[in-house]
């Protein structure tokens, strides 16, 4: 489905117990880029990745990217280990103004803030690849994951948990009664998406797919 259908569909899912008839009317626009944005973070479906170089004797670096989590770091085309403050710290309680030398570490202080340990003694290219939110769709074509024609779209078997999150971000402020019931149910088919989605991605199904492999 595309941004179109997928208010349509999110729409038709709320239809019910007057959960649509209410003023101002639903803003489906934006309901269904937040439920997108939601699911892709939640079912870990975008990675993204950028490049920036470092700085001699820097320790901390700001990512123009919000990241969930990053998958790999390297610099200078070296990959990183991966670390943790707490560990940085019990090496060196002044880790953040160590000894300049070659980054053999990296740990993620801040979901757009990462720091290098030793900081760099040169300046090189660093390199990250990490999970982000889904970028919002503008145009009624756009596809979840495709916006505007960049980037690759999610395959369709997920599409519908949008319009599962977005009827349950709109109802979930006027439902009553049965409609919290109908509420609960569309959670769990949310809910069973993510897993579904996440599991395929363990697998890596759904990327040689979408890469034709």
């Amino acid at each position: 489905m595309n941004y179109g259908q997928l208010k349509t569909r999110a729409t038709a899912l709320a239809s019910f117990e007057g959960w649509t008839d209410v003023s101002p009317s639903p803003d489906w626009p934006t309901l269904v880029n937040q439920a997108w944005q939601e699911f892709s973070w939640e079912a870990e479906l975008i990675i993204g990745s950028e490049t920036l170089q470092t700085v001699i004797g820097q320790t901390q670096y700001t990512l123009a990217g919000t990241y969930k989590a990053l998958l790999d770091v390297s610099w200078n085309g070296k990959s990183l280990l991966r670390s943790s403050e707490e560990f940085e710290r019990n090496l060196n309680p002044n880790w953040l103004n160590a000894t300049p030398g070659t980054p053999l570490r990296w740990t993620l202080s801040a979901f757009s803030v990462l720091s290098l340990s030793p900081p760099p003694a040169s300046a090189q290219t660093l390199a990250v690849r990490g999970i982000q939110q889904g970028p919002p769709m503008v145009l009624d074509v756009d596809l979840p994951g495709q916006a505007s024609g960049a980037g690759t779209a999610i395959p369709a078997n997920f599409h519908d948990a949008i319009a599962y999150r977005g009827a349950i971000l709109h109802g979930q402020l006027y439902a009553q009664g049965e409609g919290t019931q109908r509420l609960a149910g569309y959670q769990a088919q949310y809910e069973k998406f993510i897993a579904d989605s996440r599991e395929s991605l363990t697998s890596g199904y759904w990327r040689r797919k979408a890469t034709g492999q």
